[in-house]
């Protein structure tokens, strides 16, 4: 089996930004983002190929002296052409046709409490061990709760409860689900994870990040990653994975 993946456009495009005053401040911005996505397979009934254009407009408006974040994102992909296996790759599938699609892909509240917690609530983009925001036209997002809480500069915690989830080529928010369970079968992910940095001398340091991801009674992950940096001449490092 030959399989091919290309992507031969990427563009962003920062149009404007604006500061009200000290207790409110605002952000606009577009990026716009072009693909051709080109899998061909040995048994050409498998192959496939699209073409798209995609445009994000998001907003940002900080209150109450940057404690208060609200941010809202439009996502928009349009097709150029589609040929081949119907899959969604770039397009979503409406009535049995490839096609683009149009979302309010994030739309959040972020609040900063005292202590270095802050709370944000909605769909958001995210980044993180076992679960990110995978883009190919528009970027996968996710509808829950996140707490983050920076203990101090070399310390923070995080957890977060998803919901929902919008693929990156799909027009809606779904619940989720596992390649052998039944559609919308999961409730909830819940993920929980620390950060952790720790300078060992002048020129050595280690960063660990340690994670849970839970999704109801299908799916259990532990994960660690840490790295090492020695300074010498040059920045040297390894990265242990478990």
């Amino acid at each position: 089996m030959k399989v091919s993946a290309k992507l031969f456009y990427q563009a962003f495009y920062l149009i404007g930004a604006a500061s009200y005053s000290a207790l409110t401040s605002a952000e606009t911005n577009v990026s716009i983002r072009a693909a051709h996505y080109d899998r061909q397979f040995s048994n050409a009934a498998s192959t496939r190929v699209q073409t798209g254009l995609s445009l994000v407009l998001r907003h940002q408006q900080s209150l109450m002296n940057d404690r208060l974040m609200i941010t809202g994102a439009a996502y928009s992909a349009q097709k150029f052409s589609a040929n081949g296996l119907l899959r969604e790759d770039l397009l979503t599938l409406i009535n049995g046709k490839l096609s683009g699609f149009s979302l309010l892909g994030e739309a959040s509240i972020a609040y900063k409490l005292i202590g270095g917690i802050e709370v944000e609530v909605g769909r958001v983009r995210h980044q993180s061990l076992f679960l990110q925001s995978k883009t190919r036209l528009l970027a996968s997002t996710f509808e829950g709760v996140n707490l983050n809480w920076q203990a101090s500069e070399k310390l923070d915690i995080y957890a977060h409860r998803f919901s929902k989830w919008s693929p990156r080529a799909n027009s809606k928010f779904h619940r989720f689900s596992t390649q052998i369970s039944e559609p919308g079968a999961i409730a909830k992910l819940v993920i929980v994870g620390v950060n952790a940095k720790f300078k060992l001398s002048p020129s050595r340091k280690l960063t660990v990040n340690s994670e849970i991801l839970e999704a109801d009674n299908f799916l259990r992950k532990l994960g660690l990653v840490a790295t090492f940096e020695q300074t010498t001449n040059e920045l040297e490092s390894i990265e242990l994975e478990a």
